[in-house]
């Protein structure tokens, strides 16, 4: 009777066997299901860009004009081809190539969206913390990309080695002149004691 009773029910080895796998189970459902969900919500929709105006682009760029939602100007981290004789920020890449894509590859203008989008910005940390609290808008995007393309083909002057010499003198120049303003007295007046003190000792001696 002991051993038939045992026959009608699951052994508890047997239950907790069977109780373990559903709750794998259910973990590997359940993390399937969470990371299908993150991985949806970190790509952002692919929405059509409004026509860029490129001069409102470089404003944006440059911090003439400020965006919409507090973010930094992109010269701050950034340099492209033809801004200014001394460029931009050296905390990122140099976008001149990123904007010729532009024109070469109008696919270009969808990776370039993505960088700027949240929550992912095109897997670029920097620009997740810079930018998620302060998202640009769809018409902003394009003004910028707009900016970025026309930057691209124009070369930077001929002239800036040139004028950052020039700059460079000018500077080394004044400080000498501010300088020799400034101590043009120091010499004489150590000088002075010494020469006093050598006159009175050579006097004494003679």
């Amino acid at each position: 009777m002991a051993r038939a009773a045992r026959r009608d029910g699951p052994s508890p080895r047997r239950l907790g066997i069977l109780l373990t796998s559903v709750f794998v189970i259910l973990l590997l459902t359940l993390g399937g299901a969470v990371a299908t969900a993150q991985t949806t919500g970190s790509t952002a929709p692919n929405v059509p860009l409004p026509p860029g105006d490129p001069i409102r682009g470089k404003e944006l760029f440059t911090g003439v004009l400020r965006f919409e939602n507090g973010g930094p100007p992109c010269q701050a981290c950034h340099s492209i081809g033809g801004i200014g004789a001394l460029g931009g920020g050296q905390l990122g890449p140099d976008l001149t190539p990123l904007g010729a894509a532009v024109g070469q590859n109008p696919q270009a203008v969808s990776v370039i969206a993505d960088i700027l989008s949240p929550p992912n910005f095109g897997g670029r940390p920097t620009m997740q913390a810079v930018w998620t609290p302060h998202p640009l808008t769809p018409q902003e995007k394009a003004d910028v990309i707009a900016f970025l393309e026309q930057a691209a083909l124009a070369a930077r002057p001929t002239g800036v080695l040139l004028i950052l010499l020039a700059i460079a003198a000018v500077g080394t120049v004044l400080f000498w002149v501010i300088a020799a303003l400034i101590w043009r007295k120091r010499l004489i007046e150590v000088r002075r004691p010494l020469y006093e003190q050598a006159y009175a000792t050579w006097v004494r001696r003679s």
